[in-house]
């Protein structure tokens, strides 16, 4: 890492990533519509923009410029009764698609089917979140 040339001695730096964990349920969703798509029990995963970078990795790889870390976790809930949030954030990764292994517009049209069928059984669906910021302080000369 190139920071120590930006930070000065003593100098802090504040990082954000999501953990692993990070919205499981929309991969769950992704992988189970695929798989509807494909005729097969469970489709390909989608594209994790934070897969190299994670909240668990992140204090290991700083730990190779800063000397100290703290990791402050942001966890949280999203709950909507309406498909379309999920639907849009899902559309979003269309720039991958050819990554994904599946018809993406379809994959798409099945998980709002079933984000639908969620809100009519259960009167919401719900992705759990996880992130959080890791305050980076540089050693002192």
């Amino acid at each position: 890492m190139e920071l120590g040339r930006v930070l000065a001695p003593d100098g802090i730096a504040i990082v954000s990533t999501n953990s692993r964990t990070d919205k499981r349920e929309l991969e769950h969703l992704w992988r189970q519509a695929a798989g509807d798509v494909l005729g097969i029990p469970e489709g390909p995963a989608r594209v994790q923009l934070s897969a190299r970078f994670t909240l668990e990795d992140a204090p290991a790889i700083l730990g190779a410029v800063f000397a100290d870390i703290r990791t402050i976790p942001l966890p949280g809930v999203i709950e909507v009764t309406d498909a379309e949030p999920v639907v849009a954030h899902l559309a979003s990764y269309e720039a991958w698609a050819d990554k994904m292994g599946v018809p993406f517009r379809e994959t798409i049209e099945r998980a709002r089917e079933r984000v639908n069928e969620v809100i009519q059984a259960e009167g919401g669906f719900r992705v759990t979140c996880l992130g959080g910021m890791l305050v980076c302080r540089m050693p002192r000369l």
